[in-house]
């Protein structure tokens, strides 16, 4: 008897952010790079369009920008 493979769960896919982390810290890459890439893997994996994904990056650097604003004004 044929074993049918059964396809990936879709609730699963979007993981594939961590892996993403995992495997660029790993190989020792440039962090920021690592987790734009990570975060771009996980909301296309999610559903998600190319350009949700950016405005998504986009509002939460608005949304916090003044944490950066401290860290830049305490040295």
């Amino acid at each position: 008897v044929a074993h049918r493979r059964r396809p990936a769960d879709p609730r699963v896919l979007p993981l594939i952010g961590v892996l993403v982390v995992v495997v660029g810290f790993a190989l020792r890459l440039n962090p920021l790079l690592v987790v734009t890439v990570a975060g771009l893997a996980t909301g296309l994996a999610g559903g998600l369009g190319l350009r949700e994904v950016i405005e998504a990056f986009g509002r939460s650097f608005v949304e916090s920008r003044y944490v950066g604003i401290v860290w830049l004004i305490l040295p």
